[in-house]
């Protein structure tokens, strides 16, 4: 499988990344703020929590990658543009 990397091609994989993010962010605000689970309250308070701080490190992530998908673009994208420069120039 190869992959034609453009600006196009980066981007739009950068924007799935932060689309994901956003929903995510978006369903923040959805958890419950009290629980009756008779016996079991304590434990399903603390599971929301774990998913709560598990959903906040995903995002993070998602950010991060995101980030890091249009960094790389624009870095492989400049020695490219340096490179085809370099040759209809007849410079190194």
């Amino acid at each position: 499988m190869t992959i034609d990397l453009t600006w196009a091609t980066a981007e739009a994989i950068a924007t799935g990344l932060d689309h994901a993010r956003a929903g995510l962010d978006d369903s923040a605000g959805s958890a419950p703020s009290g629980v009756d689970a008779g016996d079991a309250t304590a434990l399903v308070t603390d599971l929301i929590a774990r998913v709560s701080e598990s959903a906040a490190g995903l995002s993070e992530g998602l950010a991060a990658a995101s980030g890091k998908v249009r960094t790389s673009a624009a870095s492989f994208l400049n020695v490219d543009l340096g490179v085809q420069q370099g040759f209809l120039t007849g410079e190194p």
